[in-house]
């Protein structure tokens, strides 16, 4: 594997040292030690040259990313600002094209601004300038007008902070992503007014944004301005603003998402058709290499040197330069090279999805595609008859065997990209998509033909219309492909948190298999088959075989996932409004590995908890909706019965007295009525793992003097989850008294302030000999019920471990 391949063990060794500075909190110095360990051994040492190189990479590694991670100068914006959020005023020159960002809210498409702002100085607010260091990433509502672009010196208001960790277990650490590319704090600004023109500002962009500009008009000649347009400009241009989240979610889930930015399969294409075009004229091979790098290059400055543009320049630079020099090609060597030289510029890139999976995929195309292939032709259909020569077969036979020559390679080449990619976009994305395989036979070929159209668009002066025309017709079939094999049946899981171990046996077997098809020479236990069998029966055991129950507690939405033995009891109990339901609570249900619940229950007529229903109708598989038997006059709810009915979706109501699954409604009656919705909230009580549990989301007084009527001293509950009613007092003394908790979960949003738990109402709590946890402060929760219960945070660290003893729990530190 090393052999005749330099840059590959300096390529692992680099990324271990920077995988190690990330989990190790070791001082720089030792990192420094290892470093100079590994130079002085392979210098002075010959016996020890080949172990010292790679501790010399390694400590290289380690160091190059806590240089990033540190900031080592004192006027650094995070020192001053360690004191927590603070409205300031900032100036700096703008690092980037402003990028415009499009959310679907209501219906409608919400426009915001993202950028990054090398900072020179800031204002605390006392009118007096301080000199400043550092990187903001600014965030602002709507859209600046075109004084601003990259090289911009700018003037900008607003709120200065820490950027958020994860709102649910397993969706993205805004933090953690940021802090690994150099970022400690993000400028929230409410609108385009808080911009304004900084000292000595800059009249005319910069030629790449100029070059934008006239490439998005020339590519729109003739064409309308809708869907298909804006994502040809994705395509070629890297405009992701034609990316929001429904079509987003649709490409991804079909696997097809990297066809719609630039990425290495584009700047391959891109070089394949230079230099075919150099070579139909003869060009020598050296200068076709010399001239399809450069244009390579320019592409991707013209394109505003975007990450992924830049990473598949790279690797595609070193594949064309290996060519053009008359070097022996290895694919594998030359990703090394390009990996390497990409991790010394940038070493957090090794923490990102796009770089992880392009050199994953493409490193191990050339190792898993002729495994692929051969095992194709083995077991091929209608196979020809071995004694029958070729020029006796058929005219049809001759067709069929034609067109298995040109299937076979690309069906090999998506079954070996979807095997080296599955544990990635597992662990990143929280999906498997198996209809990736089909979806890019078609899908890349009139990926291309875009392409193709595009840059021969933009490139000759006469018949842009009709290039335009092709590629816009390419693109429909593109976009319709796509989103029809998105919904084929078991086209895509959702998977939830995978144990590493298990993808031991799943490499090990494809290490196997590429080794030789023929396995009658080996051991069992050195079959490819039954460490595949392995790897998948303990995937299949780890994803369906529950062992423990757990319940999930969202902060954005108030929603609560509950999650026990099987999946005919699994179910969503409220799911925010439409902006928590579409970006907290259903990626938070996928990334807890579901795609379908049994249902979905609203506990009351309130826009917080069930305004985002039909979001959670749409995106996730869910036949039925279980209302509570009240008078229910929330317009949200009152939409939602004949919309269910419409979709053919099941609705359901409930009232106290009777049974949902293992839970018991206690609460409303359905004689009682009440004049707050608050009041009437649908209560559940039951018992996991021998923990009695009360979910009653945002009960008001009323509603709660009602279950101590009822119920009076004989009600215990082991954990209560209750939320802030809109008036009244939650969680009264009496009902307190009453239920006796262990741990009081309260289920609170950071925004709006409105929402958050009010002072009194914190100090009294605090103030009981029970727990109490807001998820205002420590963001989602994830119940673990077992003989202890075990509370998570959204990080997956610990917070806390109840017994079953009369103890009151041990809390642990994160």
């Amino acid at each position: 594997m090393l052999r005749g391949r330099p840059f590959l063990l300096p390529a692992i060794a680099f990324a271990a040292g920077i995988l190690g500075a990330e989990s190790v909190p070791f001082p720089a110095v030792l990192w420094f030690l290892v470093a100079v360990a590994g130079i002085a051994a392979s210098s002075l040492i010959e016996a020890l040259r080949e172990a010292g190189l790679p501790l010399a990479y390694a400590g290289g590694g380690a160091l190059a990313f806590l240089g990033t991670q540190t900031p080592i100068d004192p006027l650094e914006l995070r020192w001053q600002l360690a004191g927590g959020p603070a409205v300031v005023a900032v100036r700096g020159v703008l690092a980037e094209a402003p990028s415009i960002r499009l959310s679907e809210r209501r219906g409608t498409l919400a426009e915001r601004t993202v950028v990054r702002m090398q900072v020179s100085a800031w204002d605390p607010g006392g009118g007096g300038w301080r000199a400043a260091t550092g990187t903001l990433l600014v965030g602002s509502r709507g859209v600046p007008d075109g004084r601003y672009f990259r090289g911009q010196s700018v003037e900008l208001h607003g709120l200065a902070k820490s950027p958020p960790g994860p709102a649910a277990p397993g969706l993205l650490d805004y933090e953690t992503h940021l802090r690994r590319l150099g970022i400690g704090l993000v400028l929230q600004c409410d609108a385009p007014q808080d911009w304004a023109l900084g000292p000595d500002p800059r009249t005319n962009p910069p030629w790449d944004e100029r070059f934008l500009a006239w490439a998005r008009a020339r590519l729109s000649r003739g064409l309308p301005d809708d869907e298909a347009t804006r994502l040809i400009w994705g395509m070629l241009l890297g405009w992701r603003t034609a990316l929001h989240d429904e079509v987003d979610d649709v490409f991804m889930r079909s696997g097809t998402l990297h066809l719609f930015a630039i990425s290495g399969l584009h700047i391959a294409l891109i070089a394949a058709w230079m230099v075919a075009l150099l070579r139909l004229g003869r060009v020598p091979r050296s200068v076709c290499g010399g001239l399809s790098i450069p244009f390579i290059w320019g592409y991707v400055a013209a394109t505003g040197w975007q990450a992924s543009a830049v990473r598949s320049a790279v690797m595609c630079s070193v594949v064309v330069g290996t060519w053009s020099l008359r070097r022996p090609a290895d694919l594998i060597n030359s990703l090394s090279l390009a990996a390497l030289s990409l991790l010394a510029w940038d070493p957090g890139q090794l923490f990102q999805a796009g770089f992880v999976l392009s050199f994953g995929v493409v490193g191990a195309l050339p190792i898993l595609t002729p495994a692929f292939e051969s095992s194709l032709w083995r077991f091929r259909p209608m196979a020809p008859d071995p004694l029958l020569p070729e020029r006796l077969w058929t005219r049809q036979r001759q067709w069929f065997e034609a067109a298995l020559r040109r299937l076979i390679p690309s069906v090999a080449t998506g079954l070996a990209a979807f095997a080296a990619s599955t544990p990635w976009t597992i662990g990143f994305f929280h999906l498997v998509s198996p209809v990736s395989v089909p979806a890019n036979l078609i899908a890349v070929p009139l990926g291309g033909l875009v392409l193709v159209s595009g840059l021969i668009s933009l490139s000759v002066p006469v018949g842009t219309e009709t290039w335009n025309g092709a590629a816009w017709t390419a693109m429909h079939f593109l976009v319709r492909w796509s989103r029809s094999c998105a919904d084929w049946p078991f086209a895509w899981w959702a998977v939830g948190r995978v144990p590493w171990p298990i993808w031991l046996p799943y490499g090990f077997a494809l290490i196997l298999w590429v080794r030789g098809p023929d396995e009658r020479a080996r051991p069992v236990w050195m079959r490819w088959r039954y460490w595949l069998w392995l790897s998948g029966g303990a995937l299949a055991t780890s994803l369906w075989m529950e062992r423990r129950s757990e319940m999930q507690v969202f902060g954005a939405g108030e929603a609560l996932l509950v999650d026990q033995p099987g999946r005919r009891r699994d179910f969503l109990l409220d799911c925010g409004d439409d902006s928590a339901a579409r970006h907290v609570v259903v990626p938070g249900v996928q990334a807890a590995g579901f795609r379908s619940l049994d249902s979905l229950m609203v506990s009351h007529g309130d826009i917080r908890h069930g305004g985002g229903a039909t979001q959670a109708l749409e995106r996730l598989e869910i036949p039925r909706v279980v209302l509570p038997r009240v008078r229910m006059r929330s317009p949200s709810l009152v939409r939602l019965t004949p919309w269910a009915r419409s979709h053919h979706v099941v609705v359901e109501t409930i009232a106290a007295s009777e049974r949902f699954h293992d839970w018991e409604v206690v609460h409303p009656w359905p004689n009682e009525a009440f004049a707050r919705a608050d009041d009437a909230s649908l209560c559940l009580r039951g018992e996991i793992g021998g923990w009695r549990i009360l979910i009653a989301p945002d009960l008001g007084p009323l509603g709660q003097e009602s279950l101590v009527r009822r119920h009076g001293g004989g009600f215990p509950a082991d954990v209560l989850i209750t939320g802030i009613p809109r008036s009244g007092e939650a969680a009264t003394d009496r009902f307190l008294a009453m239920l006796r908790p262990r741990l009081l979960i309260v289920a609170t949003g950071r925004l709006p302030a409105t929402e958050r738990t009010p002072r009194t109402t914190r100090r009294r709590l605090l103030n009981q000999t029970f727990r109490v946890l807001f998820t205002e402060e420590v963001g989602a929760l994830r119940l673990r019920f077992g003989r202890e219960l075990e509370v998570f945070d959204s990080r997956e660290d610990l917070v806390l471990t109840l017994d079953r003893g009369p103890d009151q729990g041990i809390e642990t530190t994160r």
